[in-house]
């Protein structure tokens, strides 16, 4: 058929569909490196100032599953050195070049993996920007982007737990960086400016369930950015009860996406010895094989047969009646038939 391979209306895909053919951030190699984004207009190549490449590769190093048990390590180091001052800001500072030489050292030898080693490199400065995204079948636009439009794309959630519970920062999406690595590796992250919302400065009000926060100030201008899959997208709607500058935050569940929570393994282990079923066995009788005699007594007469049909109920004897009557039915159709021949003999 012609048709074969076109797009129609009947398998035309999702709109928010993030399907893309990108092997250097959809691939199977670290978690990091494994994103799920479709790209929305052209790249723009910027080159990043070194502050916004140092932040942006400590960031990445810290939120990488894989890199944790270096970061333990190098704790370990900076805690026995006896040193003063805050140790996280050490580690900030310091971490990226002790991991670059001790991935480089492990490398030699073919004891980390090449995915592993190209992240502890660090990214190239010369970065890829754009201005809106599909990713997790959620779409991305920027703050810029979306002024020039009727919709709203560019807010975002990011939920963070501390000591006193959990906390979410509220911001706008201003870029969306695509830091590219050695091996064919990339790594896509957000850049957004955070709406200060502390409780100490009533810049945050909720009320009957109602989140509403004061968007004329910032905070957290030193971390701007976020990985992609720590987004959520949330809207923000005018306040006119508390006034000028006060949003009301609305999450919206997107289309087609679910939030299905993951079972463990050993759940369902539980859950399988609590079930109880009940079988029941299954008996076939074969009545051909059995005998219905009993061999171990004299058989007896009940009496003839004359008799036996004397005793019958009513019952019996109607139904005899009418079995003769079916039979005299018949007789009477056979002659009738008979009669009908003799006449056309004649």
């Amino acid at each position: 058929m012609y048709l074969r391979g076109i797009e129609t209306r009947y398998n035309r895909g999702d709109r928010n569909n993030d399907d893309i053919d990108d092997e250097e951030i959809n691939n199977c190699g670290l978690s990091i490196f494994s994103q799920h984004i479709r790209w929305l207009g052209g790249a723009v190549f910027r080159q990043l100032t070194p502050d916004e490449l140092e932040k942006s590769h400590w960031y990445i190093l810290n939120n990488c599953d894989e890199v944790e048990p270096y970061l333990q390590e190098h704790m370990r180091i900076l805690e026995s050195s006896n040193g003063n001052g805050d140790l996280y800001k050490r580690q900030q500072l310091e971490f990226p070049t002790w991991f670059k030489a001790k991935a480089q050292r492990l490398h030699c030898d073919k004891f980390i993996s090449d995915d592993l080693y190209a992240l502890a490199c660090g990214p190239n400065d010369c970065a890829r920007s754009y201005s809106g995204c599909i990713a997790n079948g959620v779409r991305f636009h920027t703050k810029d982007r979306d002024s020039r439009r009727t919709t709203q794309n560019s807010g975002v959630m990011v939920p963070c737990g501390d000591e006193t519970g959990q906390i979410f920062f509220y911001g706008e999406l201003h870029e969306i960086i695509r830091l590219q690595y050695i091996c064919m590796k990339a790594v896509v992250l957000f850049k957004c400016e955070w709406y200060d919302t502390s409780l100490r400065k009533n810049r945050i009000n909720i009320v009957d369930g109602f989140t509403s926060i004061n968007t004329r100030n910032r905070w957290y201008k030193d971390e701007p950015f976020i990985l992609v899959s720590q987004a959520t997208q949330v809207f923000y709607v005018d306040d006119y009860k508390l006034g000028q500058h006060w949003k009301i935050v609305q999450q919206i569940q997107p289309r087609h996406v679910w939030d299905i929570p993951e079972i463990e393994s050993n759940e369902l282990e539980v859950t399988s010895d609590e079930t109880i079923s009940t079988c029941y066995p299954r008996v076939e009788h074969n009545l051909d094989s059995q005998t219905f005699n009993r061999e171990d007594v004299e058989p007896s007469i009940i009496g003839d047969q004359e008799d036996i049909i004397a005793q019958l109920p009513e019952e019996a004897s109607t139904d005899e009646a009418l079995v003769d009557e079916e039979d005299f039915d018949s007789n009477n159709s056979s002659d009738e038939s008979m009669s009908d021949e003799d006449c056309d003999s004649y």
